[in-house]
């Protein structure tokens, strides 16, 4: 089961949450994800999320605990388009609305929080997330 010290300890940001606090963004996290296919870091991936949700739940109130600009980010988002003066250019294969994987624009609202990213890289290190190659017999 993981813990809200666990949180705390991997998002420091939340050290003065109350238990009460991370105990519903945990299990809201936990509702999320299949203990089974993580295995021994499914501890790690609910706190991992539960801290990418509550820092994107507070983007944007001034005062709170990992809230305001660039909260939990840890990087920039990716650019898709660029303008200056008169010219404006736009990027091929950005994900946007309806477009591109489903699975891709799932990954990338993770990777608007250094939570997200590692909730990302725990869940690229699973076998159950890689691709196989399935042949016929």
């Amino acid at each position: 089961m993981t813990t809200p010290l666990l949180v705390k300890t991997l998002a420091p940001e939340y050290a003065a949450e109350t238990d009460e606090t991370l105990a519903v963004w945990l299990d809201l996290a936990a509702q999320r994800l299949d203990a089974s296919v993580w295995g021994g870091v499914y501890g790690q991936a609910v706190a991992y999320l539960a801290a990418h949700l509550l820092t994107v739940a507070r983007r944007g109130i001034a005062g709170l605990p990992g809230s305001g600009a660039g909260a939990g980010q840890g990087g920039a988002g990716s650019v898709d388009s660029v303008s200056t003066g008169d010219w404006s250019v736009g990027f091929a294969g950005g994900l946007s609305g309806g477009e591109g994987n489903t699975d891709l624009l799932a990954e990338s609202s993770y990777l608007t929080t250094r939570f997200g990213k590692e909730f990302v890289s725990l869940r690229r290190s699973r076998p159950a997330s890689r691709s196989r190659l399935v042949r016929p017999k």
